[in-house]
């Protein structure tokens, strides 16, 4: 058995059901995370607020799709540069690629100042709340015994305070 997780890092995924944000600012009293510095970092730098929150797993994924989206508006913005010598037209469905991807780019970036500040909400009512907990979670994790590595299962047991 795992013992791991002694201190208050509280995830959000284990906090997102049971924390409702209705006023916010009625309930808060002292908030580890600014809501408002978290949604700025989104904004002026696509996925630097889940960093600041503690959720990087989040902000690399939405960090990725936002690269893939700017990625295939900058694919259909040369695409629609680039013209053909004897007609002299763009190819067919390059404006439609480049207006997809630029669409596509701002709506994860809204979506993304949201759902941070959403994080950031939850997370601090949480840790405000947040009393002595104990959790058992099943775990997988890698044993080497005489150079081999086996899978084990296992509990993992989770103390907060």
């Amino acid at each position: 058995m795992t013992c791991s997780s002694f201190g208050q890092k509280i995830k959000y995924k284990d906090y997102k059901n049971d924390i409702s944000t209705k006023n916010y600012r009625e309930k808060i009293e002292t908030p580890k995370y600014s809501p408002i510095v978290a949604g700025v970092c989104n904004y002026v730098f696509p996925s630097s607020g889940y960093f600041y929150i503690g959720e990087p797993i989040r902000g690399a994924c939405v960090f990725g799709s936002e690269l893939v989206t700017s990625s295939v508006f900058v694919y259909g913005l040369v695409m629609s540069m680039s013209v053909d010598s004897e007609t002299g037209q763009s190819p067919e469905g390059a404006r439609a690629v480049m207006f997809s991807g630029m669409i596509t780019t701002g709506l994860i970036q809204i979506w993304s100042i949201y759902d941070v500040v959403k994080i950031a909400k939850v997370k601090n009512l949480a840790y405000q709340g947040s009393k002595v907990s104990l959790m058992v979670k099943p775990d997988l994790f890698i044993v080497n015994q005489n150079d081999k590595n086996i899978a084990s299962f296992g509990l993992r047991l989770s103390f907060n305070f």
